[in-house]
C-alpha cells in the first residue's frame, strides 16, 4: 500500500521490507495523509493500524471522533455486518 503525506504530498510505498514490525510507519497527529493501493501489487493488501491517542486532550480534537468512527466501522466489518471499503475509511479523515 502507499501513503501520501504532508502538504507537500510525499508519496511512499510500504512493503514488509521497508515498513514492518521493526520499522513501523508513524503518522503524527494532525499530519495530512491518505492511503491508497499500490498499483503494482500482485496480491491482496493487509495493513495493521495501531492508534494510541492521548485521552487527556481527546474531547477537543478530531482524534476522538475519527478513532471512534474507525473502530466502530472495523468492528462492523469483523462481525460481517459491512464489507470493507477503502473509500469509506478515507472519507473518515
Amino acid at each position: 500500500m502507499g501513503t501520501t503525506t504532508t502538504y507537500d504530498l510525499v508519496d511512499t510505498i510500504h512493503t514488509p521490507e521497508n515498513t514492518g514490525e521493526a520499522n513501523p510507519y508513524e503518522i503524527t497527529p494532525m499530519k495530512p495523509h491518505t492511503f491508497w493501493p499500490d498499483p503494482t501489487a500482485t496480491e491482496d493488501t493487509t495493513f495493521l493500524i495501531w492508534a494510541h491517542p492521548n485521552p487527556d486532550d481527546m474531547d477537543e480534537r478530531m482524534d476522538r471522533l475519527f478513532f471512534q468512527s474507525l473502530l466502530l466501522y472495523l468492528s462492523d466489518i469483523s462481525d460481517g455486518k459491512e464489507q470493507m471499503s477503502i473509500l469509506q475509511i478515507m472519507r473518515m479523515q
